[in-house]
């Protein structure tokens, strides 16, 4: 199935294929630290409520991860 340009599946399988290829999948995200679930469940969620943006969630995952591997 081919979706069409600017629909958001077209945009995640963008997203999908530029981490597949840059070699950024891991086994399971919400594992990587303690409290990755916690935050992928609360950033999530405020992502979906508009009460945050993109950047500002890739931000908070990242700052989790980087707390966790310190």
């Amino acid at each position: 199935m081919k979706s069409s340009d600017g629909s958001v599946m077209n945009e995640v399988a963008k997203g999908w294929a530029a981490v597949n290829k840059d070699n950024g999948l891991v086994n399971f995200f919400a594992n990587t630290d303690a409290t990755m679930n916690d935050t992928l469940t609360s950033q999530g969620q405020q992502l979906i409520g508009g009460k945050t943006g993109p950047e500002q969630y890739l931000d908070a995952l990242q700052n989790d991860w980087t707390k966790g591997h310190q």
